[in-house]
Order: C-alpha cells, then sequence, then structure tokens
C-alpha cells in the first residue's frame, strides 16, 4: 500500500495499551466533524497500529465500526495530501456501513475529480463530471445498490408519497415516526412534503393557465371571425 507522508497506514488493532480502537475511532470522528484535517493526521501518524489486510487487493468483509471510522480517517486523510490511489484502494476493498456511506460517496466522486483535474491541468465542469459519474459507479462496498432520484432512495420516495396521499398535513409526532420508518430526519421529511405541496399547486396553476390561454385564443378568434363560433 502506498505510504501516506512516509508513514505506512495499515490495518489492524491499536498496539497502545491506552487507546483502544474505540477511543481512537471517537477522536477521529470529531476531529473529522471539525474537518480538523491537519491534527488528524499528525494523530493517526501517532499511533502504532499493525493493519495488515489494507496491503492486500481481496475484500475481507466488513470492519468492525471502529475500524470503519478509522479507515474512513485515513480516507480523508489520503484525500488532503493528494493520496488519491490510497482512497481509492480503501473505499473500494473494505466494506463500509450504511452510516458511514453517504459521506464516502462524495469522497468516493471528489477523489476521480482531483485526479482528473491534476491529470488535465485544469477546473472541470458540470458535464466532466457528470460523465465521470458515469464513468465510474460508485462500488457496492459504499452503496446498497439502490437508485436514488434528486437525493432519495425510490424506496423512501415511496413511503413518503404513500404516506402523504393519506395524511397532507402531519403534526409533529407523526412527522417524527416517518423520519424514522424512512431514515430521514424531520427537517428532510419536512422539506419533502412542502415540495410535494409546490409541485402539486404549480401543476394546478399551470392547467389553469393553459386553460384560461385556450379560452382567450378562442375569444380573439371569435371577434376577429364570427363565423368560426360555429366550427
Amino acid at each position: 500500500m502506498a505510504p501516506l507522508n512516509g508513514v505506512k497506514l495499515e490495518v489492524g488493532q491499536c498496539l497502545s495499551r491506552e487507546l483502544t480502537d474505540t477511543k481512537v475511532a471517537c477522536i477521529c470522528e470529531v476531529l473529522l466533524r471539525e474537518n480538523n484535517i491537519l491534527k488528524l493526521e499528525q494523530f493517526l501518524q501517532s499511533l502504532p497500529v499493525d493493519w495488515p489486510f489494507l496491503s492486500t487487493s481481496e475484500n475481507h468483509g466488513e470492519p468492525s465500526p471502529a475500524e470503519q471510522s478509522i479507515l474512513k480517517a485515513v480516507c480523508f486523510v489520503a484525500f488532503e495530501n493528494s493520496n488519491y490511489v490510497t482512497v481509492l484502494h480503501i473505499l473500494r476493498h473494505i466494506q463500509f456501513s450504511t452510516w458511514h456511506q453517504p459521506l464516502l460517496q462524495q469522497l468516493w466522486y471528489q477523489t476521480h475529480y482531483a485526479q482528473t483535474e491534476r491529470r488535465r491541468g485544469k477546473k472541470l465542469g458540470a458535464v466532466d463530471k457528470y460523465r465521470l459519474r458515469r464513468r465510474h459507479p460508485l462500488p457496492r462496498t459504499i452503496w446498497d445498490g439502490e437508485e436514488t432520484v434528486y437525493c432519495f432512495k425510490q424506496s423512501v420516495r415511496h413511503i413518503l408519497q404513500q404516506y402523504f396521499l393519506e395524511n397532507k398535513y402531519p403534526n409533529p409526532e407523526e412527522k417524527f415516526t416517518l423520519a424514522k420508518a424512512t431514515g430521514l430526519s424531520c427537517t428532510q421529511a419536512r422539506i419533502r412534503q412542502c415540495t410535494k405541496k409546490y409541485t402539486k399547486r404549480k401543476n394546478i396553476q399551470g392547467s389553469q393557465v393553459t386553460t384560461i390561454a385556450l379560452m382567450r385564443r378562442k375569444a380573439v378568434r371569435a371577434y376577429s371571425d364570427p363565423a368560426s363560433t360555429y366550427e
């Protein structure tokens, strides 16, 4: 596996007796949440670790939750140091749980964008990024295989659609229950509800405008040519 700033980052259990894998994972999550990549890199490099299965190209199944958090931190440190090979290697061959996947999916695309920009020597446009996403689909290690349309999975969209057909104005408690059933936050569920109402209202207004325009056209035609009224 490629070294990161001269330090070989492999996967395994922390050999320090003072810091367990769980404690190391908590520190990594906090530093990632603060977006303090420099301190995160210094912290990872100070750890005596021995995780040999990253050095192979085989898929070794899903690591423990603590190992996943540490591996996610390794990915972001590697990305910050332009070590894109390491990032893609981890994301392709290590299975991550659903909780980590949204962030790692963004990292997957950002890594391919950065690789291509460095190779071409210029910034990518929206069309270039779209083509890269089509060319490099998400691996199953960070994706459950379900298609996403406008940031919502098909199964979630179906649940929301069926629910709002029965109850257009859910109260806060019902929104909380719906969010728990779909895995969304209450804010996401509320935004989806507002978007659905707006789209429906816009479609109704659009059809009304079309009807009014046709009526006006017929009125103008009848005024200019009275005989056409009887056609």
